[in-house]
């Protein structure tokens, strides 16, 4: 087929529609693209004998008359497991700060004349926590009043997680007790 003549291209558009067949033509386009980033505040606890325990408990005792026995939990001695205290992870995308709290004080949970019932922290993994950890100097007394544990964990993967131990004393004049609890509550908030 021959075309002649000023409409040769509209004779050729017509032609090409007639057979059915598409015209290509080059095209340009924009899209966008929205994420949205969450932070998360997570934490987990659990004892060095893994995670699925949150249990520790000390071996029993018998402090001798007139004195008092010191038992902690990151001495495994005193444990009737392996555990040696609480592991606090961060599992979140966001510094956090841990408060601790307990359902009983020391005269709850242990009785006697000056009983101890405290806690202290450790790093886990280096530079976990970068500012505000308490340390074996400066344990503070568990009771229902909140307490900073750590002001400012990481959430870096390899430097996220540290020891919380509990140190208690036990006098002679306690009350005899067998299976005893106390519930120590963590919370984590972001920093």
């Amino acid at each position: 087929m021959v075309f002649q003549g000023k409409n040769k291209i509209l004779k050729i558009l017509i032609f090409l529609s007639a057979l059915s067949m598409p015209l290509l033509f080059a095209a340009t386009g924009t899209g966008t693209v929205g994420i949205t980033i969450s932070q998360t505040n997570q934490m987990a606890v659990y004892t060095s004998n893994g995670t699925s325990d949150s249990t520790l408990v000390f071996n029993s005792v018998t402090p001798a008359a007139g004195s008092s026995i010191t038992v902690q939990t990151n001495y495994t001695s005193n444990m009737t497991g392996s555990e040696r205290g609480y592991v606090l992870e961060n599992q979140g995308n966001v510094n956090i700060s841990i408060n601790v709290t307990s359902n009983k004080n020391a005269a709850q949970f242990i009785g006697g004349t000056s009983p101890a019932f405290s806690m202290w922290g450790e790093n886990n993994e280096t530079s976990s926590c970068t500012s505000g950890l308490v340390a074996y100097g400066s344990a503070f007394a568990l009771s229902s009043t909140t307490n900073l544990l750590c002001s400012n964990l990481n959430f870096v993967d390899t430097s996220d997680a540290i020891w919380a131990y509990i140190y208690a004393t036990i006098p002679s004049d306690a009350p005899v007790a067998s299976g005893t609890t106390a519930t120590i509550t963590f919370t984590s908030t972001a920093a």
